[in-house]
């Protein structure tokens, strides 16, 4: 590990059906755990703050939080252009991952920031969240390919002249 100091926090808001009591919760880094910072159902508060977005009524949302200064020291006013990037791989990610498992993420960038940003008590000049994310138990059937059906003609098309094949 090259010592690198990532940015992004990642915190939980969950209203219970997940097993978990109701709250808010945060990712800890180097205990690989989740901390509960609040108890209680918080989930009306993150709903309002994503009005307009189709997942707003999902049970769970990972919010994902920037900390400025983790890439301020080394980038100084560039920082906010890498800090998003940052966010953007980690939900290109989540997403990957996600679609592996038949599950579609769509992630919010756009929302009520400054709501977020309180229910976390969180200072945006050193701290603001970047992305909430809907977290829909919503998963999408595998393609099946039926007997008849169509299938995908493959024609292989080799460059060399001559092709050695081997017995195993």
């Amino acid at each position: 590990l090259g010592g690198g100091l990532y940015p992004c926090e990642i915190y939980l808001a969950t209203g219970g059906s997940d097993g978990l009591l109701p709250g808010l919760y945060h990712y800890s880094t180097p205990h690989h755990s989740l901390d509960r910072l609040l108890a209680g159902d918080v989930l009306d508060r993150v709903r309002t703050a994503l009005a307009g977005h189709p997942d707003a009524t999902a049970e769970q949302f990972l919010i994902v939080t920037v900390k400025f200064w983790k890439n301020a020291f080394k980038y100084n006013s560039f920082c906010y252009h890498v800090v998003t990037m940052d966010t953007g791989c980690l939900l290109a990610t989540w997403q990957l991952w996600a679609r592996s498992a038949g599950v579609e993420l769509r992630p919010a960038l756009w929302f009520d920031e400054l709501a977020i940003d309180d229910l976390l008590g969180l200072d945006p000049d050193a701290e603001s969240a970047m992305a909430v994310v809907p977290v829909v138990n919503r998963v999408r059937p595998a393609k099946q390919c039926e007997e008849g059906q169509p299938r995908v003609e493959r024609v292989e098309r080799e460059r060399s002249h001559t092709v050695i094949r081997f017995d195993q």
